[in-house]
């Protein structure tokens, strides 16, 4: 004779909690001079950035951002010595970023405009970023992504590391 079966009601999930974010970000990572060629000159990016994203469902959010990165090489003289630093290294990007969440992962992509850029010009090229981001606490995060224009050509990796401030909905 078998026993009797557990019939106890099992607890439904709670439903993953909502939230509009504000989202900001410290990266670091490096770029060749020369991206057509194999170079061994590589200059420093160091870069902040700031995003508010609506969630429009459990598991996507998106939203506007603002990127500012130095980049040391963009003055670098032709033979790939350094050149002058100043405000001809800093670079805007006005970028629009949805979020697909994973449970603490998130794959991050961005759709932006270069407002400020001392080689391209100022809003005449678009450049993209894909990446993957983990969030170790509410506040936290972690990540690297890939930046890079007209879909093909990467200009650098970028690792970061991030701090959320969280609106419930």
């Amino acid at each position: 004779m078998a026993g009797r079966l557990n019939t106890k009601p099992i607890e439904k999930p709670g439903n993953l909690e909502k939230s509009n974010n504000l989202y900001f970000m410290l990266g670091y990572g490096d770029h060749q001079i020369v991206e057509h060629e194999f170079d061994t000159n590589y200059y420093a990016i160091a870069g902040i950035g700031a995003y508010y994203s609506w969630q429009h469902s459990k598991a996507f959010r998106s939203g506007p951002g603002i990127d500012f990165n130095f980049w040391w090489g963009l003055t670098a003289n032709p033979e790939g010595t350094p050149g002058p630093v100043g405000i001809d290294n800093l670079t805007v990007g006005l970028v629009y970023a949805p979020e697909l969440i994973i449970d603490k992962f998130s794959i991050i992509t961005g759709f932006g405009i270069y407002a400020k850029h001392h080689l391209y010009g100022n809003f005449k090229q678009t450049y993209q970023r894909a990446g993957l981001k983990y969030q170790f606490t509410d506040k936290f995060s972690a990540g690297f992504n890939v930046r890079a224009i007209n879909f093909m050509l990467a200009e650098f990796l970028e690792f970061n590391v991030g701090y959320t401030i969280k609106r419930k909905r």
